[in-house]
């Protein structure tokens, strides 16, 4: 999510694959992060069960 298209393409991308969760991530501005390790987190505990 760090380029000025970021935003068109994962629109894009969402129309197209639709059962999917997507996370956008920007590292450079240190957004999404947290979502990301709390969805890990939750998959990790999941598998664990």
């Amino acid at each position: 999510m760090d380029e000025a298209i970021a935003e068109e393409n994962l629109k894009q991308f969402k129309k197209k694959i639709k059962k999917i969760s997507v996370l956008p991530i920007s590292a450079a501005f240190d957004q999404g992060l947290e979502k990301f390790k709390q969805t890990i987190r939750e998959a990790v505990e999941a598998a664990e069960a």
